[in-house]
């Protein structure tokens, strides 16, 4: 890298997982040696750590993971990125790591760098999306979220709320914010869900 940022927070090696990041080429490689939520955690951390250190917001993980979990939105596209959210999407208890994450990644025009086109996804994208489909009290952070996507040129927010509509259909709790997102979308909102609307 540059070797503008500390190097104490440019590399982790650890018996579970190993970090550098790289920011002349805007990468994260990330090889996760175990499978586990604490390999995960500390990966989330590091980018948290690293983004707060002035490293670019518009970057893409280069991960190296035995597990392929599928993530909780399908037709997102296909990217290493994805890849490693889908994987940490699997614990639960990574719920406080991913919102940390997602509050100091979001920054509105900054893009995951291996997606383009209608797959684009603003920094922080996926965690939102795999928060506020776990749990309502993660309501506060989706509605931030609309707040800064560019939604000229973001897509991706789409099959989000038709995931989340078709999950947990509309509540007391969520309305107001899937109608500010619907109200985000680029083009025709498709979604099965007239029931719900009704």
């Amino acid at each position: 890298g540059s070797g503008l940022i500390d190097p104490a927070y440019t590399r982790l090696t650890t018996d579970e997982v190993e970090c550098l990041a790289n920011d002349v080429q805007a990468q994260v490689h990330i090889k996760i040696r175990q499978e586990t939520a604490s390999a995960y955690a500390a990966a989330l951390r590091f980018l948290s750590n690293v983004l707060e250190q002035g490293f670019p917001h518009s970057y893409q993980i280069r991960l190296s993971s035995k597990a392929k979990a599928v993530f909780p939105v399908p037709k997102l596209g296909k990217g290493k990125t994805l890849q490693f959210f889908a994987n940490a999407a699997q614990y639960a208890e990574l719920h406080a790591e991913l919102e940390r994450y997602a509050e100091v990644a979001m920054q509105e025009y900054e893009w995951y760098s291996d997606q383009e086109n209608e797959y684009c996804a603003m920094l922080g994208s996926y965690a939102v999306f795999i928060l506020a489909l776990a749990n309502e009290r993660y309501l506060p952070l989706l509605e931030r979220y609309f707040q800064q996507v560019d939604d000229e040129h973001q897509m991706v927010h789409q099959q989000f709320l038709k995931t989340l509509l078709e999950t947990q259909g509309m509540t007391t709790a969520n309305s107001a914010i899937v109608v500010d997102g619907i109200g985000r979308v680029n083009g025709d909102f498709k979604a099965k869900v007239a029931s719900v609307f009704e």
